[in-house]
């Protein structure tokens, strides 16, 4: 019994996950710019997350899901120096040059079953599920109140089995990766429309 207690152990230690872009978007190339005197402060929307297009319970709140992505999209803005910085709204002294509001839906597909059973084996039978991000991305210009209105849908894979814990500091990799382009995309969309003239 002792010796099946420490195997089960081990494959619990060794069981990870990895997600994967899918790459639903075009790739634009956004070049790194000189860094502007641009703040940008950020808002939450609805967000929903359903399975399979039906809501679903005891995930994690969509605010919680939504601010992750923002920060992702904002720290990749800033990275390019399209930004010079960001915050949620009331954060800062001086009323930010625009408003960012974020809402939308993000659809898990994937199997409840095979997820049980991955489970039960410990990650043995691997399982998978794609994750899908529909967003609608609101660009207020502070001064003018002009309003720029951007959609952006982009998804990822999340496999889960038991030979991926060596990769585990890189897991989400593939999640950053997605929501970096749902990011470039956005603001080329935005330029576009000529909201950072």
């Amino acid at each position: 019994m002792k010796k099946l207690l420490v195997i089960m152990w081990a494959m619990v230690m060794l069981s990870g996950c990895m997600t994967f872009n899918q790459k639903m978007l075009p790739k634009v190339d956004i070049p790194k710019q000189e860094n502007p005197a641009v703040i940008v402060e950020t808002k939450t929307g609805d967000f929903v997350t359903t399975f399979y297009g039906a809501s679903k319970r005891g995930d994690m709140s969509g605010t919680t899901v939504l601010d992750g992505v923002i920060k992702t999209m904002m720290n990749r803005w800033k990275k390019k120096g399209l930004i010079a910085d960001f915050g949620p709204a009331g954060e800062f002294d001086k009323k930010p040059n625009f408003t960012l509001i974020i809402s939308g839906v993000r659809d898990e597909e994937g199997s409840e079953g095979l997820a049980i059973i991955c489970g039960a084996t410990l990650g043995i039978i691997p399982a998978s599920s794609n994750l899908i991000y529909d967003l609608n991305i609101e660009f207020v210009n502070n001064k003018t109140q002009q309003h720029y209105f951007v959609k952006v849908k982009n998804g990822l894979t999340m496999w889960m089995h038991i030979i991926f814990l060596p990769l585990f500091p890189i897991y989400s990799v593939g999640s950053d990766s997605a929501i970096v382009d749902m990011a470039d995309n956005a603001y080329d969309e935005l330029r576009k429309q000529g909201a950072f003239n």
